[in-house]
């Protein structure tokens, strides 16, 4: 992270009577970690983020700039020293205490300072999983003497309260008591509880990413499942190959929107917006908020507002009216379901100047698709005119 100065001056070396000597050492950022040329990019970790030597347009010279400002609020927060870097799939991967930062060599943009940066992404509890368990979830159907739950279809079961039992024809059932009321459960193939244990030392080798952990887990990414069906679905004896593909194509299925089998929270998070004018302060206009999305599940998109002067507050989730489209069949009417739910959220919030919305989804398999968000705004009180 130093520049050295050099000057010119007279030799008498014979052949050369020029040199260059160093005439001043300007000492800059020091690396607290590891570095790595990432695409002719050198990069290195320091105690203020993923720095970089930048070409700038003059031949030779080069300045440090700073590529990870949008992540530091939680890049910084880390042991940065003990943090693992590499390059996988035009992805740089910091890994670090069970989070990998993810920055997009792909997708870059000029940030105020003139230096570029990437696009990251966040991946949190990154690890592996020890004595967990399958989770049961009330049923929407009654089998035999086992009833539907009046007001917890679809809720996790207690995993300690489950009994199976079996029909006359050796169909086994699951179910829980409640008040001394039989009531239907399903088995899913989520897993919840057991302890976990965050991946402590990441890299990357051809096109695999792999972490390990503390207690000796050696473990690989799925890198790539799109167009791959689930081996449940692959077993059943009615699958066609054919027809799977001509519905998902080159998509991802939902079965793999999981880490190990348990639900991962999924998160859509705008920068903090300050609407082109930072130097005003400014009020929501009512029911202004509007956010297109949908999900492959109902009732799971949940929205949050962070501003400058005020922690994220919970605003509303979006219904299933609106996002969810389980109950339509590919198979008949592919053409029918509706792209995304558009809805307007009760947000009033006053005397903010950066505004940051954070729609989040923490259901199994059932990651969220954002379309847009808007929202419009007033400044705040009134702007003297000194001309």
């Amino acid at each position: 992270g130093s520049i050295f100065y050099h000057s010119k001056e007279a030799s008498s070396l014979g052949a050369i009577d020029t040199i260059y000597p160093v005439a001043y050492v300007h000492s800059g950022i020091c690396s607290s970690g590891m570095c790595l040329s990432f695409f002719d990019d050198p990069v290195f970790l320091t105690k203020e983020g993923l720095m970089a030597l930048n070409h700038e347009n003059i031949n030779y010279q080069r300045n440090v700039v700073c590529r990870s400002h949008n992540v530091n609020f939680s890049l910084l927060k880390e042991n940065l020293s003990a943090a693992s870097l590499c390059e996988w799939q035009g992805y740089l991967a910091i890994g670090v205490n069970g989070k990998i930062f993810l920055a997009d060599s792909r997708s870059t943009f000029r940030y105020r300072t003139g230096s570029y940066e990437y696009e990251w992404f966040l991946l949190c509890d990154v690890g592996a999983y020890n004595n967990d368990h399958t989770v049961y979830r009330y049923a929407e159907d009654p089998y035999l003497d086992a009833k539907v739950h009046p007001t917890r279809v679809k809720e996790a079961a207690d995993i300690q309260s489950v009994y199976t039992s079996s029909d006359e024809n050796g169909t086994v059932y699951a179910y829980v008591y409640e008040n001394g009321v039989k009531y239907r459960v399903i088995e899913t193939d989520e897993l919840g509880g057991g302890e976990f244990f965050p991946a402590t030392v990441f890299t990357s080798h051809d096109k695999r990413l792999l972490f390990a952990t503390d207690d000796g887990h050696l473990c690989l990414f799925n890198n790539d499942m799109r167009g791959v069906a689930p081996d449940s679905l692959k077993s059943s004896p009615d699958y066609d190959e054919a027809q799977y593909i001509r519905l998902m194509g080159h998509k991802l299925h939902p079965y793999f929107y999981s880490f190990a089998g348990h639900a991962p929270t999924y998160t859509v998070m705008t920068a903090l917006d300050d609407c082109g004018v930072p130097h005003l302060t400014k009020n929501t206009v009512k029911r202004s908020l509007v956010i297109k999305a949908r999900s492959t599940s109902p009732d799971v998109i949940h929205c949050d507002v962070k501003s400058d002067t005020r922690d994220a507050v919970h605003v509303g989730d979006l219904p299933n009216t609106s996002t969810g489209f389980n109950d339509f069949s590919f198979d008949v009417a592919p053409w029918y379901t509706a792209r995304y739910g558009s809805v307007a959220l009760s947000e009033n919030e006053k005397k903010w100047i950066e505004k940051q919305i954070i729609l989040s989804s923490s259901t199994f398999e059932s990651p969220i698709a954002v379309y847009s968000i808007s929202y419009r705004y007033t400044i705040k009180g009134k702007i003297k005119n000194n001309a």
